[in-house]
């Protein structure tokens, strides 16, 4: 019963750090206007994948940035950024991480967050 008790304290407490993150990406995903301001966050999302992630990009395009997934086991970030209408000439860019070993998960969600923040350093 103690056991269960301790586990349930640690899901809870893991349940509730992974809302916090959420919350956090949501705040921050990166937003542009225009073809200017767009085309600068797009070559700064792409050069952030480049630069942070070790898998080798697969596709890019102008709507998709994706990277190879990451082999057997690996704790290797791979990535795909969408860049997503909102209409009146706005786009979301999301960046969404995985790898094939559960215990990426932390760093998967920390390099989200640096990638919105990243992006959304760039500013016309």
């Amino acid at each position: 019963l103690a056991l269960a008790v301790s586990l349930s304290g640690c899901t809870e407490r893991y349940y509730k750090q992974q809302k916090q993150v959420q919350e956090k990406f949501n705040q921050t995903i990166p937003v542009c206007q225009g073809k200017e301001d767009c085309q600068v966050k797009w070559d700064a999302a792409q050069f952030w994948i480049v630069k942070n992630l070790k898998m080798k990009l697969q596709t890019t395009t102008n709507v998709v940035i994706q990277t190879y997934s990451s082999p057997r086991n690996s704790l290797e970030l791979a990535a795909r950024v969408t860049k997503e209408p909102m209409g009146s000439g706005k786009y979301k860019i999301l960046i969404h991480t995985w790898c094939d070993n559960f215990i990426c998960t932390p760093r998967k969600n920390s390099a989200m967050i640096d990638f919105n923040n990243y992006v959304n350093s760039f500013k016309l």
